[in-house]
């Protein structure tokens, strides 16, 4: 009998490890990207972070910067990840049981997981914290 059961779930059982698992690539490939995104921002604005280091602004208000950015770029991804995600969960409502497909505690979690991500992204990386301690006439060297 439990053979029986095992054969009747078994495409059910694939198909959520494969959702389960592209859902944690997809999270990735995210906190990987915003990584970047901030890295390359911050990168650009060292001149700019140099300038304002240099003219005496306080480091705290040089990581604040970096962290506005980035907080204002993953937020608008999470909102239009969250309007998209809204719009396509008809395509598979099938796949859902035990939640609904327009379920309010999950798209949170999933928001919540994408900020979390920024955080690590931004508080954890070298990048931001490095420009903020580096000498402000560093920064304007000619290259």
């Amino acid at each position: 009998m439990d053979e029986y059961v095992d054969d009747s779930i078994v495409g059910t059982r694939f198909e959520a490890f494969l959702l389960g698992a592209f859902g944690i690539l997809a999270f990735l490939l995210t906190t990987v990207g915003l990584y970047g995104v901030i890295s390359y921002t911050v990168s650009q604005r060292t001149r700019e972070m140099g300038i304002r280091l240099a003219l005496g602004a306080d480091r705290s208000a040089i990581l604040a910067m970096v962290v506005k950015n980035g907080t204002l770029l993953a937020g608008a991804g999470v909102v239009i990840g969250l309007a998209a995600a809204f719009l396509l969960t008809r395509l598979m409502a099938s796949l859902l049981f035990g939640v609904g497909p327009k379920d309010p505690i999950t798209f949170s979690l999933r928001s919540g997981r994408i900020d979390h991500g920024r955080h690590c992204c931004q508080l954890h990386s070298s990048t931001p914290r490095g420009q903020s301690r580096s000498h402000g006439s560093l920064a304007l060297r000619v290259r």
